[in-house]
């Protein structure tokens, strides 16, 4: 049977829904984790365990031995940057029992180019905290920015990006933001710096050292 040519225009099917989150222009979106997890939710290659839970407006991540800047496959849930000035923020409640712990929002190109911004505990305190990888060179973590200590679980946190610069913020009491890094550069998340392809992606990550 002679194969027919692929159309470059196809009509939408009836069963299409018009509830499809915008995906092109300027736009405002919020995730509020009732319902299963949208296509453009992404994960750092393949997971083989469920260590994620959706549910009661709320996304539940089982911090696990897998950095995110590793080679496995770390507990972190991204989504695209789809805009050169955006801004992403998140409440958080994270109560580390461990020294190593941490939990946050990653700006994450690759293994190897990162941000994160979270919640550590280190020598038994609690610090919200920048780190960045710039290479293979830098620390699997991300070599400390700053860090600020805190006596709280629940943060809320903010990364904005203002085209090649980055800013990273916290708040302990909602609406009252405390910069914690301002015009980090964002160049380390290009491709011309990184490599690859896939751009920059911006989620939730949680991470324990094994014991």
């Amino acid at each position: 049977q002679k194969a027919k040519p692929m159309p470059y225009a196809l009509k939408r099917p009836a069963e299409a829904s018009d509830a499809s989150p915008v995906q092109s222009g300027n736009f405002a979106w919020r995730e509020e984790f009732d319902a299963p997890l949208g296509p453009q939710w992404l994960f750092v290659r393949t997971p083989h365990e469920k260590w994620y839970e959706i549910g009661g407006s709320s996304l539940s991540l089982t911090a696990r031995p897998e950095s995110i800047g590793g080679t496995g496959q770390p507990s972190f849930l991204g989504r695209r940057q789809q805009h050169g000035w955006a801004s992403v923020s998140t409440a958080m409640r994270f109560a580390p029992q461990i020294d190593g712990e941490r939990a946050g929002l990653v700006a994450f190109q690759n293994s190897n180019f990162f941000y994160f911004l979270g919640l550590v505990r280190e020598n038994g305190k609690t610090s919200v905290c920048v780190t960045k990888r710039a290479g293979a060179a830098d620390p699997e973590d991300g070599a400390v920015q700053t860090c600020q200590p805190v006596e709280t679980s629940t943060i809320d946190l903010k990364i904005e990006s203002r085209g090649g610069a980055y800013d990273f913020s916290y708040a302990t009491t909602p609406g009252q933001w405390t910069v914690l890094v301002r015009d980090a550069d964002g160049t380390i998340l290009s491709t011309k710096k990184a490599g690859g392809f896939v751009g920059t992606v911006i989620g939730a990550y949680a991470y324990k050292q094994a014991q």
